[in-house]
């Protein structure tokens, strides 16, 4: 398994409303994202991670995992992989990474996976907290092939100054 550096977006300067890869080479199997991202989000329990397939919106539908178990999300906006809020972290970054499945394939959905974790030091006992996501996303009715992603925080905040983005082709 051979990884290829695609493409990397770091937010410098000012924060910005959202992150897209476009144009999306066809000749990989699988993708890789690398991500360490915090938001501007004043409330902790609403900054967030997510992420668009194309332009498709209000049809992901996935089991979002954390320390309070798994929930199933439907009809989403975007598909959730981490937290990370200005006020509860804000030097402290999430990090994870994601994984799309066959994102080149238009006869079969894709399978999308991410892993991400942060450091809460506002708790009595400060912990690192692991939030997983499995998704059909919105391929589960969709099997076109994946040539954009975007990423955004769904509650209104930016991604921070110093976030970065990394796409990588497996082949």
């Amino acid at each position: 398994m051979a990884y290829t550096a695609i493409a990397s977006n770091i937010v410098s300067g000012t924060s910005t409303a959202s992150i897209t890869f476009s144009s999306i080479p066809q000749t990989y199997k699988d993708l890789i994202i690398r991500v360490s991202v915090n938001t501007t989000t004043a409330a902790p329990s609403q900054g967030s991670l997510d992420m668009r397939i194309g332009s498709a919106t209000g049809s992901y539908t996935y089991i979002y995992t954390s320390d309070g178990g798994p929930a199933v999300i439907s009809a989403a906006a975007g598909i959730k992989f981490a937290e990370c809020a200005a006020v509860d972290y804000a030097n402290r970054f999430s990090v994870g990474e994601i994984t799309i499945n066959n994102y080149t394939k238009s006869t079969s959905e894709k399978r999308i996976g991410g892993t991400f974790g942060y450091y809460n030091r506002f708790s009595a006992n400060p912990y690192m907290r692991l939030f997983t996501t499995e998704s059909a996303g919105s391929s589960t009715n969709n099997v076109a092939a994946i040539s954009s992603l975007t990423f955004y925080s769904q509650f209104g905040g930016n991604l921070a100054n110093g976030s970065r983005f990394d796409l990588y082709g497996v082949s």
